[in-house]
């Protein structure tokens, strides 16, 4: 898969409040790929924790409405976003530990995939409950 590093519609759920989170993850990754390719490790790091923070907000609102909504899927879809915490948790570990190099080529393709299948597939199987 491709690094997808910047918002287009293709990604919409048609819920404003929904792409308005996924746009602001999706300039979080291209602010995360800014600093992997300029070498600014304190950019990285205030990204990554930048990256923490928004995910859980946008993870407890995206969860708050499944359950308003009765979604019969939350307890699946909760757990693809506890994989994702770990995930990226481990890799800013990694960072942490070992530096720009460290990551290798890890970081990027991870997000990119993860918010293209998550987004595109898993996201839109709850959007008919809202």
């Amino acid at each position: 898969m491709s690094e997808i590093t910047q918002w287009d519609d293709i990604f919409s759920v048609d819920n404003e409040t929904i792409d308005n989170h996924h746009k602001q993850l999706f300039k979080l990754v291209a602010e995360a790929d800014s600093a992997i390719k300029n070498n600014d490790e304190d950019a990285l790091a205030e990204i990554f924790n930048q990256l923490q923070d928004y995910t859980q907000y946008h993870f407890s609102a995206e969860e708050a409405m499944m359950k308003k909504a009765d979604y019969p899927g939350i307890a699946d879809h909760i757990l693809e976003h506890e994989k994702f915490i770990s995930k990226l948790e481990s890799v800013k570990e990694q960072f942490i530990m070992g530096g720009m190099e460290s990551l290798s080529s890890e970081l990027i393709p991870f997000l990119s995939e993860w918010l293209s299948v998550h987004i595109v597939i898993i996201d839109q199987e709850y959007m008919n409950y809202l």
